[in-house]
């Protein structure tokens, strides 16, 4: 397996971290370097300790031996109640040779990316789909209901991967692989985590402190080129927030268009008295991501649009939406990145799929009932076949929540969290710290009454409640309903793939409906789509993005079953 990782991810064959029991072996292949500085594996005679993601504890940070991510393993032991489970993201590994055992465990919001696969007396688990899949017993395959579902909702449901067999670990999941065999358990079932605090949805001061203590942490680790992505929005004005009661200096970044944002930037910043330094930055708004790159001057982005669906797969990993096929191929850092505070990930703080008619009209079943019909209804250019079953599935998905106490209303934003926030979102950027994704926030704000939700009322008093000066400051959704969308919808500022460059949109199209076979288009359809837009520019542009994203998929698992093929056998 050395081998096969060595080669996929082009790094040297002793640049692969291993440790090898009587019968269990670990790898690890350092990630790119982080403003923390450390490399978040350890390994001594008897054991192999990793992390996929920085770990925000002090002690952790500030141990330069590494010796603190071995350590850690002893929070998983304590449950709960240690501390571990509730540092998103997480996914951590820990090897003993001794006992001939490997224990691996995620967050309880399930936001760190954890991964196993199981056949027979064979398991392994990782941290990325396609490190699963280079470590398998057989050859991967593709697993065509991912597809189904990610071709109606823009991502996996559920646990689902695209590598038949590779399972998603659910939220606060810990397995153990020993001579006993493989256990996997959830430290507390995510629904069960989700419902103990039904009552606590007026206190703010929990959620303020978490985020609070998440600047604190990384706050020494800040530099002059530390930036806080400042928009008109709720997110990145609590984590603002966040930053300005807590004094601790920043320099804040708007980009432009939709120049609305900035003007709403700026107010803050004016309000702020001088708490912070504040930038507009004009930029390409397709290529504004969450996992902390710098997006791109205004203009065309480098390079085919396969070559980048196909660089930005295999660089983020391919769990996860299409977007970042919009922007330049990633190039690989050799210096750390500069630490981003962001206020990604905080969508799931207000309703979704529903409306304030819905609320008003007492309309669960009929909100419900729509979200299913959309899958079917939209995207109509698709195969029939495809869209009913990846209907299903959605439909599936949204019953098992019913099946766990989370009714009415809250199951579309049980729904929301769940198959968008936990499996679309790419993986946190290691650069990245994330006030907002906290199980604070979630439990405060999850069990919002749906009206207050519609408004994101909590967001607003916990940011008041750190920032008072900022009362009357409008948010950019208020706004934007009076003005032209065309104006100011960061999605329609967009040029589409076709409008970008025909002629590459065109040959790419023609290509990836070639090699993946599986969406029911055809060029007529796609030209006879362009030209009439039934459903709009932007529907229609992702829904081309997704055949994309799918011969990506095909290009890598081809990669993959190759290397099989060179060098066989599993460990």
């Amino acid at each position: 397996m050395s081998n096969r990782l060595s080669e996929y991810f082009n790094v040297a064959y002793d640049a692969v971290i291993q440790q090898r029991g009587a019968t269990t072996a670990s790898f690890f292949i350092p990630g790119e370097p982080d403003p923390f500085e450390n490399d978040w594996c350890y390994r001594d005679a008897d054991s192999l300790s990793a992390s996929a993601y920085p770990i925000l504890l002090r002690e952790v940070l500030e141990d330069r031996s590494g010796l603190a991510v071995r350590k850690f393993v002893s929070r998983l032991r304590q449950g709960v109640s240690g501390g571990a489970f509730n540092q998103p993201p997480l996914s951590y590994m820990h090897h003993n040779v001794r006992n001939d055992s490997i224990v691996a465990a995620n967050d309880i919001m399930g936001i760190g990316k954890l991964y196993y696969y199981q056949a027979d007396d064979f398991c392994l688990v990782a941290s990325g789909v396609i490190g699963a899949a280079l470590g398998m017993n057989r050859l991967p395959i593709q697993d065509d209901d991912f597809w189904d579902a990610y071709y109606v909702t823009g991502g996996g449901l559920n646990n689902s991967t695209y590598v038949r067999g590779v399972s998603l670990a659910p939220p606060g999941t810990v397995i153990t692989v020993s001579e006993q065999g493989v256990k996997l358990r959830q430290e507390l079932e995510f629904s069960d985590f989700l419902l103990q605090p039904k009552g606590l949805t007026d206190s703010i001061e929990p959620p303020v402190n978490a985020g609070q203590n998440v600047v604190d942490v990384v706050a020494p680790y800040l530099s002059d080129e530390s930036r806080l992505r400042l928009s008109g929005g709720v997110d990145s004005r609590f984590a603002a927030a966040t930053l300005v009661s807590l004094g601790i200096p920043f320099t804040a970044t708007t980009f432009v268009p939709p120049d609305l944002e900035a003007e709403i930037a700026a107010q803050l910043h004016e309000r702020a008295e001088g708490s912070f330094d504040w930038l507009a930055v004009e930029a390409n708004p397709g290529t504004v991501r969450q996992d902390g790159g710098t997006p791109q001057p205004p203009g065309p982005s480098s390079g085919s649009i396969l070559q980048r669906a196909s660089s930005w797969f295999r660089y983020l990993g391919g769990d996860h939406w299409s977007t970042p096929v919009r922007s330049n191929v990633p190039v690989r850092r050799l210096t750390p990145a500069p630490l981003m505070i962001s206020g990604s990930h905080g969508d799931f703080t207000r309703a979704h799929y529903y409306s304030l008619r819905d609320i008003q009209e007492g309309g669960a079943s009929s909100a419900l009932e729509r979200y299913l019909t959309s899958f079917v209804r939209n995207r109509s250019v698709l195969s029939e076949e495809l869209r009913d079953h990846g209907a299903q599935l959605v439909k599936n998905e949204l019953l098992g929540s019913l099946v766990k106490g989370i009714d009415g209303l809250y199951a579309l934003d049980y729904s929301f969290y769940y198959n968008r926030v936990r499996r679309q979102f790419p993986p946190v950027a290691p650069s990245v710290a994330l006030p907002m994704l906290t199980p604070e926030m979630l439990l405060r704000t999850f069990w919002v009454p749906p009206e207050r939700k519609i408004d994101a009322s909590a967001i607003r008093r916990m940011t008041l409640h750190m920032v008072p000066d900022w009362d009357g400051v409008p948010y950019f959704h208020e706004i934007a309903a009076e003005l032209d969308p065309k104006t100011t919808n960061k999605v329609s500022l967009q040029d589409t793939y076709w409008e970008t460059d025909r002629n590459d949109f065109l040959d790419s199209m023609e290509t990836a409906i070639d090699s993946t076979d599986y969406s029911g288009l055809t060029m007529q359809t796609v030209l006879d789509e362009i030209a009439t837009l039934p459903e709009g520019r932007n529907r229609t542009n992702q829904t081309f993005e997704f055949v994309f994203w799918h011969d990506a998929a095909k290009r890598v698992l081809a990669d993959i079953v190759s290397l099989h093929e060179l060098h066989p056998g599993s460990v």
